[in-house]
């Protein structure tokens, strides 16, 4: 069946106008699915200039995330989603992006596996040190702060219940 289009306009990420958005101290920004670039339009232009805009914020991280729905639906081709993951390797660097299967959603073009085995083929130009950050590291590295945060709270831990001798 083929997947109908979403009924309202889809929304665009935009970077923050100033270059240090106010009260954020210590929050690590990450934009979903790469701010959700117009893939399927191929433009890349005005795309690539608020993505680099907000790469030159210290504390952003970005997520390879959401790129197959961004697509053509059941008409693309890996060489669509390039521009905009290169683009983000040069502006982020590496260790400031990590990997998101955007699963369920993604299913609506690949499935879990063929989404990570993309990621890997738009990745291969990294070393295995930088696609372990993509991969692993970075999300560790920025999710484990919030953990601690009162959003977060630590999950409570269960006693095991005697066994009845």
């Amino acid at each position: 069946m083929p997947r109908t289009p979403p009924a309202s306009p889809r929304r665009r990420c935009r970077p923050p106008r100033s270059s240090r958005p106010q009260g954020l101290d210590g929050v690590v920004l990450c934009p979903r699915h790469l701010g959700k670039p117009p893939i399927a339009e191929g433009s890349t232009q005005s795309w690539t200039t608020d993505f680099r805009r907000l790469a030159a914020l210290p504390n952003t991280v970005a997520k390879l995330s959401g790129l197959l729905t961004e697509a053509a639906p059941g008409n693309w081709h890996i060489n669509d989603l390039r521009p905009f993951v290169d683009t983000v390797i040069d502006a982020f660097g590496p260790h400031r992006l990590t990997f998101g299967s955007d699963w369920p959603v993604s299913t609506l073009e690949a499935g879990y596996l063929e989404a990570v085995r993309i990621t890997g083929r738009l990745t291969d130009a990294l070393s295995p040190d930088e696609k372990d950050a993509v991969f692993r590291r970075t999300a560790t590295r920025v999710y484990s702060r919030s953990t601690r945060s009162h959003f977060h709270p630590r999950p409570r831990t269960h006693r095991r219940r005697p066994q009845p001798a």
